[in-house]
């Protein structure tokens, strides 16, 4: 039993209406396409800058700088859909399987199981960014798993 193996269903106030989803997976996967979607139409985010990739993080970080620069707060949609862009990012890369967990992480993406536990907690990471500035880059976040998946660390990076 690992550090995030408690099991609960996805709820259904975190399920899009419109659509229905089976997994945490399937979820975060929308969601993020969702988040997409509204960039490129909402943001004016050119169409396929978006695109899962590592060097698209330096425009998930803009669109956060912006939010941090206004001294809005980050509205719940776009928390939900940024952080889901951020883990589909990094499952994308090293795989993994989402657990939920609790206050601002209310989901983890769980990499490297069995043979290690490293705990990508993303969605704490990206509040602090839209509300701190530059100390929480996204893109520097993200460079710190790389190690820590290839050391195959049990660890936790929030």
């Amino acid at each position: 039993m690992g550090l995030f193996s408690r099991k609960k269903k996805a709820s259904a106030e975190l399920q899009p209406a419109a659509q229905t989803v089976d997994t945490a997976e399937e979820l975060h996967a929308l969601r993020a396409a969702q988040f997409v979607a509204f960039a490129e139409e909402s943001i004016g985010i050119a169409a396929g800058q978006l695109d899962l990739s590592q060097p698209s993080l330096r425009i998930i970080d803009d669109v956060l700088d912006q939010v941090q620069r206004s001294g809005a707060e980050l509205p719940p949609h776009l928390w939900e859909g940024i952080s889901s862009y951020l883990m589909e990012v990094a499952r994308g890369e090293y795989g993994g399987t989402y657990k939920p967990f609790e206050g601002v992480n209310p989901w983890v993406l769980v990499i490297g199981e069995p043979e290690f536990q490293l705990g990508f907690m993303a969605m704490g990471k990206v509040l602090d960014r839209a509300k701190n500035g530059q100390e929480d880059n996204i893109p520097f976040f993200y460079e710190g798993l790389e190690s820590m998946v290839q050391q195959k660390k049990n660890a936790t990076l929030t």
